[in-house]
């Protein structure tokens, strides 16, 4: 379970690699974009969940 809590990093280069195994070429710029989109996403995401759990 503690692997699981673990505070992990991703990184524009961390994006890159993963998606290299699947044949989808990114550069780090594009990388960077969809980093920052993610992390826009989930912000919105768990904004809502806890907007909706005070109801």
């Amino acid at each position: 379970m503690e692997a699981i809590a673990q505070n992990i990093k991703v990184t524009p280069d961390k994006i890159v690699s993963m998606l290299r195994p699947q044949q989808i070429e990114v550069s780090k710029e594009e990388a960077a974009k969809l980093l920052a989109f993610l992390k826009k996403l989930a912000k919105i995401t768990v904004t809502k969940y806890l907007e909706s759990d005070e109801r």
